[in-house]
Protein backbone atom coordinates (compact mmCIF):
# COMPACT_ATOMS: atom_id res chain seq x y z
CA UNK A 1 0.00 0.00 0.00
CA UNK A 2 2.88 2.36 0.79
CA UNK A 3 4.46 1.74 -2.62
CA UNK A 4 1.16 2.49 -4.39
CA UNK A 5 0.79 5.79 -2.48
CA UNK A 6 4.38 6.62 -3.32
CA UNK A 7 3.66 6.09 -7.04
CA UNK A 8 0.60 8.38 -6.86
CA UNK A 9 2.56 11.13 -5.12
CA UNK A 10 5.32 10.91 -7.71
CA UNK A 11 2.75 11.18 -10.51
CA UNK A 12 1.29 14.34 -8.95
CA UNK A 13 4.75 15.83 -8.51
CA UNK A 14 5.61 15.03 -12.15
CA UNK A 15 2.47 16.83 -13.33
CA UNK A 16 3.53 20.03 -11.51
CA UNK A 17 7.14 19.77 -12.75
CA UNK A 18 6.04 19.25 -16.35
CA UNK A 19 3.80 22.31 -16.13
CA UNK A 20 6.64 24.44 -14.79
CA UNK A 21 8.91 23.24 -17.59
CA UNK A 22 6.34 24.08 -20.27
CA UNK A 23 6.00 27.59 -18.88
CA UNK A 24 9.77 28.11 -18.95
CA UNK A 25 10.17 26.60 -22.41
CA UNK A 26 7.47 28.85 -23.87
CA UNK A 27 9.83 31.84 -23.56
CA UNK A 28 11.68 32.55 -26.85
CA UNK A 29 15.47 32.39 -26.87
CA UNK A 30 16.89 35.95 -27.12
CA UNK A 31 19.80 36.99 -29.33
CA UNK A 32 21.85 38.74 -26.63
CA UNK A 33 24.52 36.55 -25.01
CA UNK A 34 23.95 37.91 -21.49
CA UNK A 35 20.18 37.19 -21.69
CA UNK A 36 20.84 33.68 -22.95
CA UNK A 37 23.28 33.18 -20.08
CA UNK A 38 20.52 34.20 -17.66
CA UNK A 39 18.14 31.61 -19.17
CA UNK A 40 20.80 28.92 -18.90
CA UNK A 41 21.24 29.67 -15.23
CA UNK A 42 17.46 29.47 -14.67
CA UNK A 43 17.22 26.04 -16.34
CA UNK A 44 20.27 24.77 -14.48
CA UNK A 45 18.66 25.82 -11.20
CA UNK A 46 15.38 24.19 -12.24
CA UNK A 47 17.20 20.99 -13.16
CA UNK A 48 18.96 20.95 -9.78
CA UNK A 49 15.62 21.09 -7.98
CA UNK A 50 14.22 18.33 -10.19
CA UNK A 51 17.21 16.05 -9.60
CA UNK A 52 16.58 16.10 -5.85
CA UNK A 53 13.82 13.55 -6.54
CA UNK A 54 16.12 11.20 -8.45
CA UNK A 55 16.63 8.86 -5.52
CA UNK A 56 12.87 8.27 -5.18
CA UNK A 57 12.55 7.37 -8.85
CA UNK A 58 15.59 5.10 -8.58
CA UNK A 59 13.88 3.32 -5.73
CA UNK A 60 10.76 2.77 -7.83
CA UNK A 61 12.84 1.37 -10.69
CA UNK A 62 14.69 -0.92 -8.27
CA UNK A 63 11.49 -2.17 -6.60
CA UNK A 64 9.72 -2.97 -9.87
CA UNK A 65 12.72 -4.17 -11.83
CA UNK A 66 12.03 -7.54 -13.46
CA UNK A 67 15.32 -9.02 -12.24
CA UNK A 68 14.54 -8.42 -8.57
CA UNK A 69 12.27 -11.21 -7.42
CA UNK A 70 11.85 -10.15 -3.80
CA UNK A 71 8.08 -9.84 -4.31
CA UNK A 72 7.96 -13.57 -5.07
CA UNK A 73 10.12 -14.50 -2.07
CA UNK A 74 8.79 -15.37 1.33
CA UNK A 75 9.19 -13.14 4.36
CA UNK A 76 11.59 -15.60 5.87
CA UNK A 77 13.96 -15.31 2.87
CA UNK A 78 13.67 -11.54 2.19
CA UNK A 79 16.48 -10.63 4.57
CA UNK A 80 18.90 -12.90 2.72
CA UNK A 81 17.78 -11.84 -0.75
CA UNK A 82 17.93 -8.08 -0.01
CA UNK A 83 21.70 -8.14 -0.15
CA UNK A 84 21.52 -9.51 -3.66
CA UNK A 85 19.08 -6.86 -5.02
CA UNK A 86 20.23 -4.98 -8.12
CA UNK A 87 20.23 -1.18 -7.70
CA UNK A 88 18.66 0.26 -10.86
CA UNK A 89 19.12 3.83 -12.13
CA UNK A 90 15.77 5.25 -13.20
CA UNK A 91 17.32 7.25 -16.03
CA UNK A 92 19.11 4.24 -17.52
CA UNK A 93 16.62 1.46 -17.03
CA UNK A 94 14.58 0.12 -19.91
CA UNK A 95 10.84 0.47 -19.43
CA UNK A 96 10.32 -3.06 -20.72
CA UNK A 97 12.26 -4.43 -17.73
CA UNK A 98 9.73 -3.02 -15.22
CA UNK A 99 6.88 -5.22 -14.00
CA UNK A 100 4.22 -2.67 -12.89
CA UNK A 101 2.22 -0.48 -15.25
CA UNK A 102 2.10 2.54 -12.93
CA UNK A 103 5.81 2.21 -12.23
CA UNK A 104 6.40 2.18 -15.99
CA UNK A 105 4.36 5.39 -16.30
CA UNK A 106 6.22 7.11 -13.46
CA UNK A 107 9.69 6.18 -14.68
CA UNK A 108 8.77 6.93 -18.32
CA UNK A 109 7.50 10.43 -17.55
CA UNK A 110 10.54 11.06 -15.35
CA UNK A 111 12.93 10.09 -18.14
CA UNK A 112 11.04 12.24 -20.64
CA UNK A 113 11.15 15.29 -18.34
CA UNK A 114 14.90 15.04 -17.73
CA UNK A 115 15.57 14.55 -21.46
CA UNK A 116 13.49 17.65 -22.32
CA UNK A 117 15.40 19.72 -19.75
CA UNK A 118 18.75 18.55 -21.10
CA UNK A 119 17.73 19.24 -24.71
CA UNK A 120 16.63 22.75 -23.76
CA UNK A 121 19.99 23.39 -22.05
CA UNK A 122 21.86 22.12 -25.12
CA UNK A 123 19.99 24.51 -27.39
CA UNK A 124 20.57 27.42 -25.04
CA UNK A 125 24.28 26.71 -24.68
CA UNK A 126 24.69 26.24 -28.42
CA UNK A 127 23.05 29.56 -29.20
CA UNK A 128 25.01 31.27 -26.43
CA UNK A 129 28.26 29.96 -27.87
CA UNK A 130 27.25 31.09 -31.34
CA UNK A 131 26.50 34.68 -30.33
CA UNK A 132 29.55 34.79 -28.05
CA UNK A 133 31.66 33.74 -31.01
CA UNK A 134 30.16 36.46 -33.15
CA UNK A 135 30.84 38.99 -30.42
CA UNK A 136 34.43 37.82 -30.14
CA UNK A 137 34.94 37.94 -33.91
CA UNK A 138 33.98 41.61 -34.01
CA UNK A 139 37.47 42.37 -32.71
CA UNK A 140 39.08 39.52 -34.63
CA UNK A 141 42.84 39.98 -35.04
CA UNK A 142 44.19 37.96 -37.91
CA UNK A 143 47.80 38.56 -36.87
CA UNK A 144 47.09 36.97 -33.49
CA UNK A 145 45.39 34.03 -35.24
CA UNK A 146 48.32 33.66 -37.66
CA UNK A 147 50.87 33.61 -34.81
CA UNK A 148 48.75 31.08 -32.93
CA UNK A 149 48.54 28.82 -35.98
CA UNK A 150 52.29 29.06 -36.71
CA UNK A 151 53.13 28.28 -33.08
CA UNK A 152 50.81 25.28 -33.25
CA UNK A 153 52.53 24.11 -36.43
CA UNK A 154 55.97 24.49 -34.79
CA UNK A 155 54.86 22.38 -31.85
CA UNK A 156 53.68 19.71 -34.29
CA UNK A 157 56.93 20.11 -36.25
CA UNK A 158 54.86 20.20 -39.42
CA UNK A 159 55.43 22.05 -42.68
CA UNK A 160 53.10 24.72 -43.98
CA UNK A 161 52.86 23.29 -47.50
CA UNK A 162 52.21 19.77 -46.18
CA UNK A 163 49.19 21.15 -44.32
CA UNK A 164 47.92 22.78 -47.53
CA UNK A 165 48.39 19.57 -49.52
CA UNK A 166 46.25 17.68 -46.99
CA UNK A 167 43.42 20.15 -47.57
CA UNK A 168 43.86 19.93 -51.36
CA UNK A 169 42.04 16.62 -51.91
CA UNK A 170 41.88 16.87 -55.71
CA UNK A 171 45.52 18.10 -56.03
CA UNK A 172 44.73 21.10 -58.25
CA UNK A 173 46.85 23.50 -56.15
CA UNK A 174 43.78 25.31 -54.80
CA UNK A 175 41.01 24.65 -52.29
CA UNK A 176 37.52 26.08 -52.01
CA UNK A 177 36.03 27.47 -48.82
CA UNK A 178 34.48 24.18 -47.74
CA UNK A 179 37.73 22.25 -48.21
CA UNK A 180 39.63 24.94 -46.34
CA UNK A 181 37.32 24.93 -43.30
CA UNK A 182 36.95 21.14 -43.18
CA UNK A 183 40.73 20.75 -43.39
CA UNK A 184 41.24 22.90 -40.32
CA UNK A 185 38.46 21.18 -38.40
CA UNK A 186 40.00 17.75 -39.12
CA UNK A 187 43.44 18.94 -38.02
CA UNK A 188 42.29 19.45 -34.39
CA UNK A 189 43.57 23.01 -34.48
CA UNK A 190 41.75 24.94 -31.68
CA UNK A 191 39.27 27.00 -33.68
CA UNK A 192 35.63 27.09 -34.74
CA UNK A 193 33.74 27.10 -38.01
CA UNK A 194 32.58 30.68 -37.53
CA UNK A 195 36.17 31.79 -36.98
CA UNK A 196 37.43 29.85 -39.99
CA UNK A 197 34.65 31.35 -42.11
CA UNK A 198 36.20 34.73 -41.38
CA UNK A 199 39.77 33.52 -41.84
CA UNK A 200 39.19 31.95 -45.27
CA UNK A 201 38.02 35.29 -46.69
CA UNK A 202 41.34 36.83 -45.63
CA UNK A 203 43.31 34.08 -47.35
CA UNK A 204 41.27 34.55 -50.54
CA UNK A 205 43.05 37.73 -51.61
CA UNK A 206 41.61 37.97 -55.12
CA UNK A 207 38.09 37.01 -53.93
CA UNK A 208 37.64 34.26 -56.52
CA UNK A 209 36.23 31.73 -54.03
CA UNK A 210 39.45 29.69 -53.85
CA UNK A 211 42.69 29.75 -51.87
CA UNK A 212 45.70 28.74 -53.93
CA UNK A 213 49.18 27.85 -52.71
CA UNK A 214 50.59 31.33 -53.41
CA UNK A 215 47.83 33.04 -51.43
CA UNK A 216 48.40 30.50 -48.67
CA UNK A 217 52.12 31.31 -48.40
CA UNK A 218 51.79 35.08 -48.85
CA UNK A 219 49.12 35.35 -46.15
CA UNK A 220 51.03 33.33 -43.57
CA UNK A 221 54.42 35.01 -44.02
CA UNK A 222 55.49 37.87 -41.77
CA UNK A 223 54.34 41.32 -42.85
CA UNK A 224 56.72 44.14 -43.66
CA UNK A 225 56.71 47.35 -41.64
CA UNK A 226 54.92 49.20 -44.45
CA UNK A 227 52.16 46.54 -44.55
CA UNK A 228 51.74 46.69 -40.78
CA UNK A 229 51.46 50.50 -40.92
CA UNK A 230 48.91 50.34 -43.72
CA UNK A 231 46.75 47.77 -41.92
CA UNK A 232 46.84 49.74 -38.68
CA UNK A 233 46.08 53.09 -40.33
CA UNK A 234 43.04 51.80 -42.21
CA UNK A 235 41.89 49.77 -39.21
CA UNK A 236 41.91 52.87 -37.01
CA UNK A 237 40.26 55.04 -39.67
CA UNK A 238 37.55 52.41 -40.22
CA UNK A 239 36.29 53.19 -36.69
CA UNK A 240 35.01 56.57 -37.90
CA UNK A 241 31.20 56.68 -37.57
CA UNK A 242 30.62 59.91 -39.50
CA UNK A 243 28.40 59.95 -42.57
CA UNK A 244 31.34 61.37 -44.52
CA UNK A 245 34.19 59.10 -43.54
CA UNK A 246 37.51 60.58 -42.46
CA UNK A 247 39.68 60.64 -45.58
CA UNK A 248 43.04 58.91 -45.70
CA UNK A 249 45.08 58.42 -48.86
CA UNK A 250 48.33 56.49 -49.12
CA UNK A 251 50.79 58.32 -51.37
CA UNK A 252 53.61 55.80 -51.01
CA UNK A 253 55.17 53.67 -48.31
CA UNK A 254 55.06 55.48 -44.93
CA UNK A 255 53.54 58.61 -46.49
CA UNK A 256 49.83 59.39 -46.10
CA UNK A 257 47.43 62.29 -46.55
CA UNK A 258 44.92 62.77 -43.72
CA UNK A 259 41.66 64.73 -43.50
CA UNK A 260 40.24 67.49 -45.62
CA UNK A 261 43.55 69.35 -45.89
CA UNK A 262 45.19 66.22 -47.35
CA UNK A 263 48.49 67.32 -45.87
CA UNK A 264 51.32 64.90 -46.50
CA UNK A 265 52.56 63.25 -43.31
CA UNK A 266 55.19 60.70 -42.52
CA UNK A 267 54.17 57.54 -40.63
CA UNK A 268 56.48 55.01 -39.01
CA UNK A 269 56.64 52.40 -36.24
CA UNK A 270 58.43 53.35 -33.04
CA UNK A 271 58.57 50.80 -30.22
CA UNK A 272 55.73 48.76 -31.72
CA UNK A 273 53.50 51.86 -31.94
CA UNK A 274 52.46 53.51 -35.21
CA UNK A 275 53.56 57.16 -35.02
CA UNK A 276 52.65 60.20 -37.17
CA UNK A 277 55.00 63.10 -37.87
CA UNK A 278 53.58 66.35 -36.44
CA UNK A 279 55.67 69.49 -36.55
CA UNK A 280 59.09 68.73 -35.11
CA UNK A 281 58.06 65.56 -33.27
CA UNK A 282 56.00 62.37 -33.40
CA UNK A 283 52.63 61.46 -31.89
CA UNK A 284 50.86 58.11 -31.86
CA UNK A 285 48.30 57.41 -34.58
CA UNK A 286 45.54 57.07 -32.00
CA UNK A 287 46.37 60.46 -30.45
CA UNK A 288 46.58 62.07 -33.88
CA UNK A 289 43.12 60.78 -34.86
CA UNK A 290 41.68 61.88 -31.52
CA UNK A 291 42.70 65.45 -32.40
CA UNK A 292 41.79 65.43 -36.09
CA UNK A 293 38.97 62.92 -36.70
CA UNK A 294 35.69 64.87 -36.18
CA UNK A 295 33.75 61.95 -34.71
CA UNK A 296 36.49 61.28 -32.15
CA UNK A 297 37.11 64.94 -31.30
CA UNK A 298 33.39 65.64 -30.74
CA UNK A 299 32.76 67.15 -27.33
CA UNK A 300 36.40 67.93 -26.58
CA UNK A 301 37.69 71.41 -25.79
CA UNK A 302 40.05 73.47 -27.92
CA UNK A 303 42.70 73.18 -25.25
CA UNK A 304 42.59 69.41 -25.58
CA UNK A 305 42.54 69.40 -29.36
CA UNK A 306 45.55 71.71 -29.93
CA UNK A 307 44.77 72.05 -33.63
CA UNK A 308 47.72 74.38 -34.38
CA UNK A 309 50.08 71.66 -33.23
CA UNK A 310 48.49 69.19 -35.62
CA UNK A 311 48.03 71.23 -38.78
CA UNK A 312 49.74 74.59 -38.37
CA UNK A 313 53.37 73.48 -38.29
CA UNK A 314 55.49 72.78 -41.34
CA UNK A 315 56.78 69.28 -41.92
CA UNK A 316 60.16 70.48 -43.30
CA UNK A 317 63.13 71.93 -41.46
CA UNK A 318 63.44 75.71 -42.05
CA UNK A 319 66.83 77.42 -42.44
CA UNK A 320 68.11 79.25 -39.38
CA UNK A 321 67.55 83.01 -39.51
CA UNK A 322 68.98 85.41 -36.93
CA UNK A 323 66.47 87.40 -34.97
CA UNK A 324 66.30 91.04 -36.04
CA UNK A 325 65.79 93.45 -33.16
CA UNK A 326 64.13 96.74 -33.97
CA UNK A 327 64.78 99.92 -31.98
CA UNK A 328 61.70 101.49 -30.39
CA UNK A 329 60.48 104.66 -32.08
CA UNK A 330 58.25 107.45 -30.89
CA UNK A 331 57.00 109.68 -33.65
CA UNK A 332 59.95 110.63 -35.83
CA UNK A 333 62.48 110.58 -33.00
CA UNK A 334 64.89 107.66 -32.84
CA UNK A 335 66.49 107.10 -29.49
CA UNK A 336 70.15 106.20 -29.91
CA UNK A 337 72.66 104.85 -27.44
CA UNK A 338 73.20 106.57 -24.12
CA UNK A 339 76.36 108.78 -24.07
CA UNK A 340 78.21 109.99 -21.07
CA UNK A 341 77.71 113.70 -20.34
CA UNK A 342 80.70 115.64 -19.12
CA UNK A 343 80.34 117.05 -15.64
CA UNK A 344 79.96 120.84 -15.54
CA UNK A 345 82.81 122.84 -13.99
CA UNK A 346 83.48 126.51 -13.39
CA UNK A 347 85.47 126.77 -16.61
CA UNK A 348 82.92 124.98 -18.82
CA UNK A 349 80.35 126.76 -20.95
CA UNK A 350 76.65 126.68 -20.06
CA UNK A 351 74.96 123.49 -21.28
CA UNK A 352 72.26 125.47 -23.04
CA UNK A 353 74.85 127.12 -25.21
CA UNK A 354 77.04 124.21 -26.03
CA UNK A 355 75.94 124.07 -29.61
CA UNK A 356 76.59 127.76 -30.34
CA UNK A 357 79.79 127.64 -28.37
CA UNK A 358 81.10 124.91 -30.59
CA UNK A 359 80.28 126.94 -33.69
CA UNK A 360 81.84 130.06 -32.23
CA UNK A 361 84.98 128.20 -31.35
CA UNK A 362 85.16 126.95 -34.92
CA UNK A 363 84.77 130.48 -36.36
CA UNK A 364 87.28 131.92 -33.92
CA UNK A 365 89.74 129.23 -34.78
CA UNK A 366 89.33 130.11 -38.43
CA UNK A 367 89.95 133.80 -37.74
CA UNK A 368 93.02 133.03 -35.75
CA UNK A 369 94.34 130.79 -38.47
CA UNK A 370 93.84 133.53 -41.05
CA UNK A 371 95.57 136.10 -38.90
CA UNK A 372 98.46 133.79 -38.32
CA UNK A 373 98.79 132.95 -41.98
CA UNK A 374 99.26 136.62 -42.95
CA UNK A 375 102.86 137.96 -42.71
CA UNK A 376 103.28 140.69 -40.19
CA UNK A 377 105.94 142.84 -38.69
CA UNK A 378 106.68 143.24 -35.08
CA UNK A 379 104.55 146.33 -34.46
CA UNK A 380 101.74 145.31 -36.65
CA UNK A 381 101.73 141.85 -35.23
CA UNK A 382 101.52 143.10 -31.72
CA UNK A 383 98.70 145.44 -32.69
CA UNK A 384 96.84 142.74 -34.53
CA UNK A 385 97.30 140.31 -31.68
CA UNK A 386 95.97 142.78 -29.25
CA UNK A 387 93.08 143.63 -31.58
CA UNK A 388 92.28 140.01 -32.19
CA UNK A 389 92.26 139.19 -28.52
CA UNK A 390 90.02 142.14 -27.79
CA UNK A 391 87.65 141.27 -30.64
CA UNK A 392 87.43 137.67 -29.52
CA UNK A 393 86.68 138.57 -25.95
CA UNK A 394 84.02 141.02 -27.09
CA UNK A 395 82.46 138.45 -29.38
CA UNK A 396 82.24 135.88 -26.61
CA UNK A 397 80.82 138.40 -24.16
CA UNK A 398 78.22 139.40 -26.72
CA UNK A 399 77.15 135.79 -27.20
CA UNK A 400 76.88 135.21 -23.48
CA UNK A 401 74.86 138.41 -22.93
CA UNK A 402 72.18 137.38 -25.49
CA UNK A 403 68.88 136.13 -24.00
CA UNK A 404 68.53 132.37 -23.69
CA UNK A 405 65.48 132.35 -25.98
CA UNK A 406 67.60 133.79 -28.80
CA UNK A 407 70.41 131.39 -28.19
CA UNK A 408 67.96 128.39 -28.29
CA UNK A 409 66.03 129.61 -31.34
CA UNK A 410 68.18 127.60 -33.67
CA UNK A 411 67.74 124.49 -31.61
CA UNK A 412 63.96 124.90 -31.48
CA UNK A 413 63.59 125.63 -35.18
CA UNK A 414 65.90 122.94 -36.45
CA UNK A 415 66.88 120.27 -33.90
CA UNK A 416 70.29 118.75 -34.43
CA UNK A 417 69.15 115.26 -33.72
CA UNK A 418 66.75 115.11 -36.63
Amino acid sequence: MDKANSLDQLLQWLSRAEQDFENMESQPIPDEPHLIRSLIEQFESFKSRIMLKESEFDQVATDYYNGNRQQQLGKERSSRVSNRLVHVKSLDVSLSSLTHSKAIEVVGRWQKLIKAINDRLVRLRSKHNYFSELERLKDFDFDAWRRRFLDWMNEKKAKIMDFFRKMDDDHDDKVNYEQFIDGFMRSKFPTSRSEMSKVVTIFDRNADGFVDSKEWIDTLKDKTEAEIIKDEVFRQVAQCTCQDKYKVHQVEERKYRFGESQKLRLVRILRSVVMVRVGGGWVSLNEFLLKNDPCRAKGRTNVELREPLADGVSQSMAAFQPKITSTPTEGNIIYGPVTKIREKTDRSMPMSGTTDGNEDSDSLGELRSRSRSQPRTGASSRASDGLSDVSLDAHLNQQQQQPQSLRMSRIDSKPRWR
